[in-house]
This record gives structure tokens, C-alpha cells and sequence, in this order.
């Protein structure tokens, strides 16, 4: 195996071992269909609140993914992110998808881990979103 990029590997060879492959996809795909990939949003005056699961995707990548309402609100910008007025870093949203990167220090700050909820109040006007990371509790109102 090589190491291309964070997060991007490669098998090296000619002809690499199709059943460690497969195993490794089986692996991969168990592990996802395993973890919840909960979102709820709802748009609120003057912004938005999405709340998701955090996954051992989210948290190998550091790309979130938000709902289209949600991301139309801030596509093409880049948001602030604090957790309680601490700035945390910055994240970005693509114009043209529904996708959000710059999120993998934020979540080391916050000292995510699978299986928690991750809620995020976005302020449009103020290129700010404020975070919170929790239990159950926050998928309640």
C-alpha cells in the first residue's frame, strides 16, 4: 500500500490480492451500514439548524454533507465555526454540490467520535455556524 494524499491510499502491484479487496470492501460497507446516518434540518429567521450523526466517515474525511435547503443558505461560502463564541476553524460549501470540507480539525477540536450527534446553527448573514456536539438529547427541538 501507498500513502497518495491524507485519507488516500493505493495498492502497489500489478495484481493485488483481490480477496483482501474484497475483504476490505466487505469490512468498509459492514462498518457503514452498521452506524446511523441520521440528518434532520429545518430552516429557522435569519438561518438554519441541521443536525446529523457523526460517522467514521465524517471523521476520516473531515466532508460533511447538508440538506439542500440548508446548503443554499451558505453555497459558495465559507463559514466560521465556534463552539460557544471560540472560534474552532473555518468551513467551506461547494457552489455546484451539496458538500462541506475543512471539518476534520473541527471535529478533532470537539473531540467527536462515531455515534454522536453533531448539531449546527448556521447565521448566513454572519458567515457563522455554531456548533454543538452531544447525545440524543439533541435530536430533541
Amino acid at each position: 500500500m501507498q500513502k497518495f494524499a491524507q485519507n488516500v491510499w493505493g495498492l502497489r502491484g500489478s495484481e493485488p490480492d483481490m480477496e483482501a479487496v474484497e475483504r476490505i470492501r466487505r469490512a468498509a460497507r459492514a462498518r457503514s451500514e452498521a452506524e446511523p446516518h441520521r440528518k434532520s434540518s429545518s430552516l429557522i429567521p435569519g438561518g438554519a439548524i441541521q443536525t446529523m450523526d457523526v460517522t467514521t466517515s465524517c471523521l476520516a474525511t473531515g466532508v460533511l454533507s447538508f440538506a439542500p435547503e440548508v446548503h443554499r443558505l451558505v453555497a459558495g461560502s465559507a463559514l466560521d465555526i465556534v463552539r460557544a463564541s471560540e472560534s474552532l476553524g473555518t468551513a467551506k460549501f461547494g457552489a455546484s454540490h451539496f458538500f462541506s470540507w475543512g471539518w476534520l480539525p473541527i471535529l478533532r477540536s470537539l473531540d467527536a467520535n462515531p455515534g454522536d450527534v453533531l448539531r449546527i446553527s448556521i447565521d448566513p448573514a454572519a458567515a457563522r455556524g455554531e456548533v454543538q456536539l452531544g447525545g440524543p438529547e439533541l435530536w430533541g427541538p
